[in-house]
């Protein structure tokens, strides 16, 4: 299973702090999920975190699930 994840950051977080961020739990999830089989319809965790201020939380909506077909994938 691969797994993906996608990051939004507010201006008070610089370059290499994004960078640590997501490349960690990039690394750490997909040696998680590597040998990992929950479904024989899903191949894929797409997962995009959302790291702002307060002033900028109303512009960024909480997204449901979502499954998709085209590629037998998760995305939150």
């Amino acid at each position: 299973m691969r797994f993906s994840i996608g990051a939004q950051f507010s201006r008070e977080f610089n370059f290499e702090e994004t960078l640590l961020i997501t490349n960690t739990l990039n690394n750490n999830f997909s040696n998680f999920f590597t040998q990992k089989k929950y479904s024989l319809d899903v191949n894929k965790i797409y997962i995009n975190i959302i790291c702002v201020s307060k002033e900028f939380e109303p512009f960024f909506k909480v997204r449901p699930l979502k499954i998709l077909k085209k590629e037998a994938a998760v995305e939150y």
